[in-house]
């Protein structure tokens, strides 16, 4: 099996992990269990849990942009050019947040020790910087925009949304037409 592959595998076990089973289950033993590989190998990976979880965050980012870069085109370089704000407005609104592990994630890691959401911090640094270049002098308002999906997106993970679908719908069209016209 190629190392990358193992790597991968211990990545997409954890995050399972943490998905059905919620952060206390992250465990070394418990994450090669799942990843049918020993604990050695595991650790041939990832030194420590620490380092398997700030990998994870880094995961679940790089999974995240994937899925943005597939949804813009190939025109359109997402980290590069900046996240389109009604592409990440509908992804928001959609009840993505419920459906991916990403949250559950990164909620998991920030429990451990926040310090290794690192990963995350630098995505949204750069984030921020593809904005600035795509919407110049428009910053602040492409950044609440950016705010309100990311909130949107927080109630859905946390099975907490304020919002029937009728309110989504209602909601995401006044997004949209914000972002159509920066006020």
């Amino acid at each position: 099996m190629a190392k990358k592959n193992v790597r991968r595998m211990v990545l997409d076990a954890a995050i399972d992990l943490v998905a059905s089973s919620g952060s206390a289950q992250i465990t070394l033993d418990a994450v090669a269990l799942r990843a049918g590989v020993s604990k050695g190998g595991l650790q041939h990976h990832f030194k420590s849990k620490s380092a398997l979880l700030t990998e994870m965050v880094a995961h679940v980012i790089s999974l995240f942009l994937e899925d943005l870069q597939k949804a813009a085109g190939e025109d359109h370089d997402v980290v590069e050019g900046g996240i389109p704000l009604a592409l990440y407005m509908e992804r928001a609104f959609s009840g993505q947040g419920a459906r991916v592990p990403t949250a559950k994630v990164i909620f998991a890691v920030y429990a451990y020790d926040p310090a290794l959401l690192r990963p995350l911090r630098e995505f949204f640094k750069q984030r921020n910087k593809g904005l600035l270049k795509a919407h110049g002098k428009q910053l602040g308002h492409a950044l609440i925009m950016m705010m309100i999906a990311d909130g949107v997106w927080i109630f859905d993970a946390l099975g907490a949304s304020p919002l029937t679908a009728a309110e989504r719908k209602i909601a995401l069209a006044a997004a949209l037409k914000i972002v159509e016209r920066p006020i």
